[in-house]
């Protein structure tokens, strides 16, 4: 197979499963996304100059998403995991590989759509985001997570989790924190948010 099958390769994997394609964020990527119990399964489709083409996924959830726009006022980052770590936990590119395309479509049959039916309850995305550990990860992560704390009803600690910001945190990523923190400190002890004034 030529390396411009690689999006039609993927198509005659996702399509059966339920996965729509079409363009996203602007960047010229192709990706697939399908709606499964209130979540969205998505597969990314990213080519690069130098090293080749690769697939990306992600399970989000939508609603996080819109309290994310809601409490920041911004566009939800994008957090893919590339297909290789689902593999062996290393980068893989297929580069000028007349097999690629059909290599990266069987990749994403075994490892992306087993990793679709996984448990994703919210108490596990909390987990994924970072609920155990004390040190932050990433800004986006660590937003996420307190969006999700708050859909637990654990309202302090959703609080705490946007507690003591890294020194090194971008002046944008400290703005956004501090939307999330100011969003979460207008909910009363019911959990029911008050209107900002």
């Amino acid at each position: 197979m030529r390396a411009g099958t690689y999006a039609a390769a993927l198509d005659q994997v996702l399509a059966p499963e339920g996965f729509v394609c079409g363009p996203r964020y602007g960047r010229g990527e192709r990706d697939w996304s399908r709606l499964r119990d209130g979540l969205r399964d998505e597969v990314n489709l990213q080519t690069s100059m130098i090293a080749g083409t690769t697939a990306n996924v992600r399970i989000s959830d939508p609603e996080t998403e819109r309290l994310y726009l809601e409490a920041v006022g911004d566009t939800f980052p994008t957090s893919y995991v590339r297909i290789g770590r689902l593999i062996d936990r290393c980068d893989r590119w297929w580069l000028r590989d007349p097999n690629g395309p059909a290599e990266l479509s069987e990749a994403v049959r075994t490892y992306a759509l087993p990793y679709f039916e996984r448990p994703w309850p919210l108490e596990v995305q909390a987990q994924e985001y970072g609920r155990a550990r004390t040190k932050w990860s990433v800004a986006p992560h660590r937003i996420y997570l307190a969006l999700t704390l708050y859909r637990l009803r654990e309202i302090e600690e959703a609080r705490a989790a946007l507690a003591n910001p890294p020194r090194l945190t971008s002046p944008s990523w400290l703005e956004r924190i501090e939307a999330a923190r100011q969003w979460l400190d207008r909910i009363d002890g019911d959990g029911a948010r008050t209107p900002a004034t």
